[in-house]
């Protein structure tokens, strides 16, 4: 319980850790956690930087939420709601309110406020421009709205994901961008004392409908100038968690403490280990099997699924085959959510059987693997298994990482030798020679294999997703874009230097606020077509700036922005159809 609660405190620019060891969870009443000195305000609608946004998803409730942690799936959960309905062509929606759902004051909350919030949201960016077909919202009783829009709105549930609840009451004649915080919310805790930049202090909210969701009686959030004092006090038991800095060289000598959880987000870029599946041994599907579930064992996907990418997005070529990910989520099996992250990927029927390197000998020597020499090291077919492991040389972090794994290979009887390489020879030997057994490289999660339309990005987030009607393949738009691919942004490492590029002193967009549009398309076509087809996709009225090219993997990037929606569209070059982006022609790290 102590990590689940603490992974919701993680950021899109850090790495969260806990210590679990300090004292047992029944005594523990206050979490104090070291932040950077970054903040103002706890306004949801006015959110400027990620620490502020970090603690409205404390105090405020939302509407909706995502389907944690899955958040690759097209799925919302009710959360606020106990029910909802929808027309077909998505024009009318009745949405009801949970029964037990109270403000902090004690107050039920009512379908008046739902009203009120859907309303006063609607006239505000960046929900303006989403609900403008907003045309009448009807209170049917004490608990339930119907929310009426003049054409189809297929994504109202997944806006309402990123929409705190809000009364009317509280707001006054107050201009929302001078609000400081609110003191009555229905989040799980509430601000007892502020000082911007320096502390800020939540209290449980006793009136919060999920109990389980609070552990701590208090939470205490200390502003810390530097990743050195951070973790200095926490290496003392000053703070018993640290939010928004890393440290690299402290995460790969902890890496496998069984009393630290580390939350790594894909800002920290996103890993996987690679097999050569042709050549031999690992051609059996035995020993492919195993190593996987190896591997396993250190790392769990958070975010995305082994199988999506395999195949959808990871073909870089008839040799490779993806197989886990590293280190989107390192936990240890001793934390109670290491079930809940099994059992998660369990009912998006992905299987995960974790097993320890002597259970992984035993599997194998079944399989008619032996030891004929005594080495300690098996063999298959007579054969030594003697494997070569690439890794990238440089990150503390993946260098830690691959240890890890070739120590768990090697005490598993599988000879393994670790070679780490600069990153351009690494992707060279894997990419255009393909010499290699195992590789540790990092994912750009744009590698497309076959350009399809798998879904229209309505809005893009660090929590959220949308929700795309079966039918939307069958609209104008995407009849007439046979060549263009629209897909979630699985990467905010990207993003983020678009960010920096783009808005650099200027004004300053919030990250879960953002539209964004990410286009990929065929080199064949000009980029003059592809801004007329935006303009059929965009609100009306967008004015698109002029293309920002940026280069990153050997591939070109366009970047615009659609101003008068906050849009960042992001367009990728992919080469000719059917083209892998890493061959001769477009080696990485130029």
């Amino acid at each position: 319980m102590l990590l689940l609660l603490l992974i919701t405190l993680a950021t899109p620019y850090g790495v969260l850790l806990v210590q679990s060891k300090i004292m047992s969870l029944a005594e523990l009443k206050v979490l104090r956690v070291a932040i950077p000195p970054y903040f103002n305000k706890v306004n949801p609608f006015d959110c400027r930087t990620w620490l502020e946004w970090l603690l409205c998803n404390l105090v405020y409730d939302t509407i909706t939420k995502p389907t944690p942690p899955l958040y690759y799936v097209f799925m919302v959960n009710l959360w606020s709601l106990s029910s909802m309905k929808n027309n077909e062509n998505y024009t009318q929606w009745t949405l009801v309110l949970r029964d037990n759902l109270t403000w902090s004051d004690g107050i039920k909350v009512t379908a008046n406020d739902l009203a009120f919030t859907i309303s006063f949201v609607s006239k505000i960016p960046p929900w303006s421009s989403m609900l403008k077909a907003l045309s009448k919202i009807t209170i049917l009783n004490d608990t339930a709205i119907r929310v009426e829009f003049s054409k189809p709105v297929p994504y109202l549930l997944r806006l309402l994901s990123s929409t705190p609840l809000l009364r009317s009451d509280i707001l006054g004649n107050r201009s929302i961008q001078d609000i400081l915080y609110f003191n009555i919310t229905a989040g799980p805790y509430v601000i007892d004392l502020m000082i911007p930049n320096e502390i800020i202090v939540l209290e449980r909210n006793p009136y919060y409908f999920l109990k389980s969701r609070i552990i701590y009686d208090k939470i205490e959030l200390v502003a810390y100038p530097d990743s050195e004092s951070a973790f200095e006090a926490f290496s003392r038991g000053e703070v018993q968690g640290v939010i928004g800095f890393v440290s690299k060289e402290f995460i790969a000598s902890n890496l496998l403490r069984d009393d630290i959880a580390f939350a790594f987000l894909p800002t920290l870029a996103i890993y996987a280990v690679v097999m050569n599946n042709e050549k031999a041994p690992l051609s059996d599907i035995t020993l492919r099997s195993i190593i996987r579930s190896l591997i396993d064992a250190y790392n769990i996907s958070y975010i995305l699924l082994d199988a999506f990418v395999e195949n959808q997005l990871l073909k870089v070529s008839k040799n490779t085959l993806v197989y886990t990910f590293i280190p989107i989520m390192l936990i240890s099996p001793q934390y109670g959510a290491f079930s809940q992250y099994v059992k998660a990927h369990e009912d998006a029927g992905i299987s995960y059987k974790v097993i320890t390197p002597l259970v992984a000998r035993s599997l194998l020597q079944e399989s008619n693997y032996t030891d004929l020499d005594n080495d300690g090291f098996l063999e298959w077919n007579g054969m030594p298994i003697n494997l070569t492991f690439l890794a990238p040389l440089g990150d503390p972090i993946i260098e830690a990482t691959a240890k890890h794994i070739a120590h768990a290979l090697n005490s598993s009887g599988i000879m393994t030798k670790l070679i780490l390489l600069p990153p351009h020879t690494l992707y060279k030997c894997v990419y255009v020679y393909h010499d290699f057994d195992l590789a540790l490289i990092e994912i750009p999660y744009y590698i497309i294999s076959n350009p399809i339309i798998v879904a229209l990005l309505v809005n893009s987030s660090a929590n959220m997703m949308p929700i795309i009607p079966n039918d939307i393949r069958q609209s104008r738009v995407v009849q007439n874009l046979d060549s263009i691919i629209f897909v979630k942004e699985l990467n905010t490492t990207a993003l983020l230097e678009i960010e920096r590029m783009i808005h650099r002193s200027c004004v300053f967009v919030p990250l879960f606020q953002r539209n964004s549009l990410e286009v990929f398309y065929v080199k064949s076509l000009p980029i003059k077509t592809l801004r007329s087809y935006l303009s059929l996709l965009l609100p009306e009225n967008t004015l698109l700036s002029a293309p920002i090219e940026h280069r990153r993997y050997g591939t070109k990037r366009y970047i615009l922005l659609a101003t008068n929606v906050a849009m960042l569209v992001v367009i990728t070059v992919i080469g000719k159809r059917g083209k892998q982006l890493y061959s001769p022609e477009y080696e990485p790290y130029p």
